[in-house]
């Protein structure tokens, strides 16, 4: 074996030199070896030895000798040709002719299977097997039978000619071209064997190496996944952490405008009121960003006018807008009702219009709605213009352009990249241009199909929207944490209701649903100490207990909705808690009653 090894490495070697560098490695450089060691052997040696069997046994030069020479000769041309072809497949298809039509022309001018080289007829599919597939091979065999039974035919028939052979040198002959014969096939077979025996050794230690490099990978997606959970964890974890303490805040300052203050405490009120949503819109772009990146994040279509929607979130814009600034609407009458995301959808549109009030220092900001070949939203400002090279910039995370004199602005850079995601999830897209002394108008563009037609609702009136009836309606807040259940309390006595209790675990709330089982709403906390809103959801209902139970909690996300639907509650408030969609959510409840 070392022996075999040592010549075949000598073989492999002397290959190489001529291998073009484009079959340097891979599956064409072993066709390319194999070729040329075949060519090398079928046509050097096969030359050289039908010299020797001219001067040994054969005392003439018939003119047929002179086409079995440059036939062999030819064999050696797809050496030359190797560097000028662009596949090995073509190149093997010409050897592969060549080497059948010298066999076939041999075995034609030696009496076929009577004479001595028809065992050469085993070459061609062994070069076949190690150039080719399996039914490029087996064509191949297929043909050199068919040539070789042709001539066995044509022997049979008497059709072949005269031996090339002079009969008083047969036998002579007959036992130099065995010989030859023999040696060529053993040659081609060992020196061939000797460059599958390499290729297969080196499949081997790049199989191994692939399989150490797929254990590597393994190991780093499990290290990559498990910083993907501790992330999420930590997001979700600091998402709650944060929006409970802000659940006080805000809701605080919410009832707070709502009482007779001087005007210098109501200004540093809605000072509170806005520093606690700005911080509030920081931490769900981080958590939506992070959602988007893992695909995440899950739309819940429904149909809603969007004629309202932008009117309004235009209205409550219009505060942050420096003093001079205009607000135009354009296209914004009548309805227009739409099939997706309100609440998704509405955050873009926060994102683009809270855009143009911080760049916009003088002029207006325009939002203009047209519905052609699709639906398209044109928010326009007459801020800061954006430089070209810097357009390519606006959707990339972290990333912020505008003149230097406004690198101050706040953000987390992530507004626009949260808005391209959603708006494509929608089936939309987002487009922007910006003139030098113009502004800037970003344009989002959403598919017709969304359109649906306006819904035949008894739309209550406004009195209706702002009253509530609590009377005799008895609520139960469960909240771990004291300031929220006063906040939620404070809520509810905005809208009269004065039959609230409050529990501050689920234990708790357990016990008091025992003692009173006539509790008609329970808004009931999602993470709480020993037992969550979740698990405590489920064990009243396993009780028999059947009124409604709102989940109100910091955890927002849609699999949070989903896990509260299936453990039995009846609506879902997200912290910070909005007293107007406070009232939304009391007046479905007691609608469905």
């Amino acid at each position: 074996m070392g022996m075999f090894s040592q010549l075949g490495s000598v073989i492999v070697r002397i290959l190489e030199g001529l291998i073009p560098r484009d079959f340097a490695s891979g599956p064409e450089a072993f066709s390319a070896r194999s070729l040329i060691f075949f060519c090398l052997t079928i046509g050097g040696f096969g030359l050289l030895s039908m010299m020797v069997f001219v001067v040994i046994a054969d005392g003439s030069f018939p003119l047929r000798r002179v086409g079995t020479l440059l036939l062999i000769t030819s064999l050696l041309t797809p050496i030359l040709f190797i560097r000028y072809v662009q596949s090995m497949k073509s190149l093997s298809l010409y050897a592969m002719s060549l080497t059948i039509l010298t066999i076939f022309y041999i075995d034609y001018n030696n009496q076929s299977v009577a004479g001595p080289a028809t065992a050469l007829w085993v070459l061609p599919p062994a070069l076949a097997v190690l150039l080719f597939r399996i039914k490029a091979a087996f064509i191949v065999l297929l043909i050199s039978t068919l040539a070789m039974v042709l001539n066995f035919h044509w022997l049979k028939s008497e059709k072949l000619p005269p031996s090339i052979v002079d009969p008083k040198n047969w036998y002579l002959a007959k036992v130099v071209i065995q010989t030859i014969t023999t040696s060529l096939i053993i040659l081609c077979t060992f020196g061939l064997s000797a460059i599958v025996f390499r290729y297969s050794k080196k499949l081997e230690q790049q199989l191994l190496e692939r399989k150490k490099r797929m254990k590597e990978f393994a190991k780093l997606k499990e290290k990559a996944e498990a910083s993907a959970k501790s992330k999420a964890i930590f997001l979700a974890t600091m998402s709650h952490e944060l929006r409970t303490p802000l659940n006080s805040v805000i809701g605080n300052a919410q009832l707070l405008e709502k009482e007779e203050l001087p005007d210098r405490v109501r200004m540093r009120v809605n000072d509170i009121a806005i520093a606690g949503n700005l911080l509030l819109t920081l931490i769900n772009d981080v958590l939506d960003f992070s959602k988007l990146e893992e695909n995440k994040v899950t739309l819940l279509p429904e149909p809603y006018d969007l004629v309202s929607q932008l009117r309004e979130l235009s209205r409550i814009l219009v505060p942050r807008f420096k003093p001079g600034v205009e607000l135009h609407l354009q296209g914004l009458e009548g309805e227009l009702y739409i099939n997706t995301d309100q609440n998704r959808l509405a955050q873009v549109f926060m994102n683009l219009l809270s855009n143009a009030a911080k760049f916009t220092e003088s002029g207006a900001v325009t939002v203009n709605l047209t519905c052609v070949d699709g639906i398209r939203i044109a928010i326009e400002d007459s801020g800061v213009d954006i430089k070209q090279e810097d357009i390519s910039r606006l959707f990339q995370r972290f990333s912020q352009v505008g003149d230097d004199s406004k690198s101050n602005v706040e953000g987390t850079g992530l507004g626009l990249v949260i808005s391209k995601g959603l708006v494509e999830l929608m089936g939309g897209a987002i487009d922007v241009s910006s003139e030098i002394g113009l502004g800037s108008t970003f344009t989002v563009v959403l598919p017709k199909s969304l359109i649906v037609p306006t819904p035949i609702t008894n739309q209550p009136s406004e009195a209706d929207q702002t009253s509530l009836d609590l009377e005799g309606v008895h609520i139960l807040v469960v909240d771990d944490v004291v300031m929220n259940c006063t906040v939620l309390e404070a809520m509810l006595e905005e809208f009269g209701q004065v039959n609230v209790d409050l529990a501050y675990s689920g234990g708790d709330a357990i016990r008091f649903i025992e003692e009173h089982i006539d509790v008609d709403i329970v808004f009931m906390d999602m993470r709480m100490p020993e037992m969550d809103g979740i698990e405590t959801t489920k064990r009243l209902r396993e009780m028999g207990f059947n009124g409604l139970i709102v989940a109100v909690t910091a955890n927002a996300s849609v699999e949070d909705r989903v896990a509260c639907e299936e453990a039995g509650m009846n609506g879902f408030l997200s912290k910070p808690l909005v007293i107007t969609e406070l009232r939304n959510v009391l007046i479905d409840l007691l609608e469905r009653g």
